[in-house]
């Protein structure tokens, strides 16, 4: 499929050739993969929150927030980006903010060697399987590194625990 496209756009656009061909089944299958992720978050949020509020009884996630409680992730999501972002006084102010990023990517690279079906992987490896497992072990990074980054010893015991 990709090779079909690729050479599709080059015969449309002969000008830029096959390398901008290749830019843009790139660019097209990192935003197809984003999107993939962002809407299963929202869909594991909701179910999560979801199964906890029945097994708490709570009202919020399982009777309020519209039609089966949708609202109720929007919430946390719209609360989650208007929140001020604190750091530590002591905290080394580019590890704290870099960890964040290294757990995220950690997370997403994995999804590039996933097949979502026949022919439809973003890469396709022989040793997909391994790139999988390496690329999301080294989420833990993100997690030590936060704690060593706030500057107190018992955020780093935390994050290495």
């Amino acid at each position: 499929m990709k090779d079909y496209f690729v050479q599709q756009l080059s015969r449309q656009f002969p000008e830029y050739g096959y390398a901008a061909g290749q830019v843009i089944w790139a660019l097209l299958s990192v935003a197809i993969l984003f999107g993939f992720v962002v809407v299963s978050a929202i869909f594991f949020v909701w179910l999560e929150r979801k199964v906890s509020g029945r097994i708490q009884d709570r009202l919020g996630p399982t009777r309020v927030g519209g039609k089966f409680g949708w609202l109720q992730t929007v919430a946390d999501g719209v609360k989650l980006l208007c929140k001020e972002d604190s750091i530590p006084g002591n905290a080394d102010h580019f590890l704290f903010r870099l960890a964040p990023y290294i757990a995220l990517a950690g997370s997403f690279v994995a999804f590039l060697a996933l097949p979502f079906g026949n022919g439809l992987v973003a890469q396709e490896l022989n040793v997909a399987v391994f790139f999988m497992l390496a690329v999301m072990s080294s989420e833990i990074f993100g997690v030590i590194l936060a704690g060593y980054g706030s500057g107190s010893k018992w955020s780093l015991f935390g994050g290495i625990r």
